[in-house]
């Protein structure tokens, strides 16, 4: 589990430093303004970028377990993580009801 929220974080320092120069490449790319020789370059500087410096390859993982499955957005939290901390009475507008 630490080795993949390792390697997110790698993905995300590389998403950051790259970010830039892709939008740049890819305005470059899909603009007609520009000669073919100019946008052929482009592409190809924007097909040698790390494929995983993406933001698609991103995934929501609870901060202080890493799990990936049973996420809440809201709380940034797993559903088990929400349900110790609701029943310390921890988590804003939720109580224990019934668990």
């Amino acid at each position: 589990m630490k080795n993949l929220l390792i390697r997110q974080n790698v993905n995300i320092k590389n998403y950051v430093k790259f970010e830039s120069f892709i939008f740049c490449f890819k305005f470059i790319v899909q603009n007609q303004k520009f000669p073919i020789s100019i946008r052929y370059k482009a592409f190809f500087y924007l097909s040698t970028f790390l494929k995983k410096a993406s933001s698609v390859f991103f995934k929501n993982n609870c901060f202080l377990t890493g799990r990936l499955r049973g996420y809440s957005r809201f709380f940034g939290l797993s559903r088990i993580q929400i349900r110790q901390y609701a029943r310390l009475g921890l988590t804003p507008n939720v109580s224990k009801y019934n668990w």
